[in-house]
């Protein structure tokens, strides 16, 4: 298994963490599972939530592997979430290439012990209803459903993993 190195990702990453996406979201296409319109990822479209220290980068032996955005609050999907216990989950991304080494799992866990040491009860994400592969990325590695949600007419899943125990 490797050792992820997971670093916060700067202005002068934006290049690299779009580069991630947009190459995650055509291998999607070609497969015929849109998950993000390519414009939706560019560098010019996240270049303000790299700057502002959302996303995080993973590098597996100084290869650029993975990308995830962390937020603290997300009134779009979670907008009864509003106490600031949760850490809320997009774009998780692992580069093609990198794909079938557990790499999303290795994400997943660096957000759980980023969100542990921030003090946070619980990661919060979502995923488009209807794609049981992706549901059971997050499902595998412990994320539990919450309940379905609908922005506009695009229809999620939500699911949470608890850091902490329900009495704690």
């Amino acid at each position: 298994m490797s050792v992820l190195d997971v670093t916060q990702a700067g202005s002068a990453d934006t290049e690299v963490v779009a580069g991630i996406l947009v190459a995650a979201a055509q291998d999607l296409i070609q497969k015929g599972q849109m998950l993000w319109h390519v414009n939706s990822v560019s560098a010019q479209a996240i270049e303000t939530d790299v700057r502002d220290g959302r996303y995080w980068l993973a590098h597996d032996a100084g290869r650029p592997i993975g990308v995830f955005r962390y937020e603290t609050c997300d009134p779009v999907f979670w907008p009864e979430v509003t106490d600031g216990r949760s850490a809320f989950l997009h774009k998780v991304a692992v580069h093609p290439r990198a794909r079938g080494r557990d790499m999303a799992q290795h994400l997943l866990a660096f957000a759980c012990k980023l969100a542990r040491a921030n003090g946070l009860r619980d990661v919060r994400l979502d995923c488009v209803s209807g794609r049981p592969k992706l549901r059971s990325v997050y499902e595998r590695f412990g994320f539990r459903y919450h309940s379905p949600w609908q922005v506009g007419t695009l229809q999620v899943d939500r699911l949470v993993f608890p850091l902490v125990s329900p009495e704690g």
